[in-house]
C-alpha cells in the first residue's frame, strides 16, 4: 500500500469549520469591544459637559444681581446682572444664550432627553443659591450610556464658591 503525503476532504473540512468558528467569535469580541469603546467615549463626553456646564454656570450666577425663574421651573432660567443669561432645555439640549450689550451668544450643552433637569431658588438671610438638578429617569438611556445624577450648586451675586456645600448647609 502506498503512503500518501496529502489531506483527505474531511480532514480540509474540519480545518475550515474550526477557523471559520475561531473568526466568528473574534468578530463578536472585536464588535463588543467597539461598543464598550464608544459607551465609554459617550459617558467621557457627558461628563466632560457637565463639568463645563456647572463652571459656566457657576460663574453666571456669582455675576448675577437677581434670577427670574418663570412658572416652568424645568423649562427656563433668567439671570441678569451686567448681562442677561438664559439658560433653557430644548429636548436633549440645555441651551445658554447670553445678551450683553447689542450682542447675543448662545452655547448649547448635549444631555440624555430621558433626565429630569430642575432649577431651585433656595434664600437665606446671608445669601441666595440656585441649584441644577439633572437627574435621569431610568437607570441607563436608549443606547445603554449611564447616567448618573448632578447636583450643581451656585452663589447669586458673589465671588464665594459653594462647590461641595450640600442644601442643608445652605438653609442654615
Amino acid at each position: 500500500m502506498k503512503h500518501r503525503s496529502g489531506h483527505s476532504i474531511i480532514e480540509l473540512l474540519v480545518v475550515i469549520a474550526i477557523s471559520s468558528t475561531v473568526l466568528a467569535m473574534a468578530a463578536v469580541a472585536l464588535m463588543r469591544v467597539n461598543q464598550v469603546d464608544a459607551l465609554a467615549r459617550k459617558s467621557n463626553d457627558l461628563d466632560r459637559t457637565m463639568a463645563r456646564l456647572a463652571l459656566v454656570f457657576r460663574a453666571d450666577c456669582r455675576r448675577s444681581k437677581s434670577v427670574n425663574q418663570p412658572n416652568q421651573p424645568e423649562q427656563r432660567l433668567i439671570l441678569t446682572g451686567q448681562s442677561s443669561v438664559e439658560y433653557q432645555r430644548l429636548s436633549n439640549r440645555l441651551v445658554r444664550q447670553e445678551k450683553k450689550g447689542g450682542k447675543t451668544t448662545r452655547e448649547s450643552y448635549l444631555i440624555p432627553e430621558d433626565v429630569d433637569l430642575r432649577w431651585q431658588l433656595v434664600t437665606n438671610d446671608k445669601q441666595s443659591l440656585v441649584i441644577l438638578r439633572i437627574k435621569p429617569m431610568s437607570a441607563t438611556d436608549s443606547n445603554g450610556l449611564a447616567f448618573h445624577a448632578h447636583q450643581i450648586v451656585a452663589a447669586i451675586g458673589t465671588e464665594r464658591s459653594v462647590h461641595g456645600m450640600s442644601v442643608q448647609e445652605v438653609q442654615r
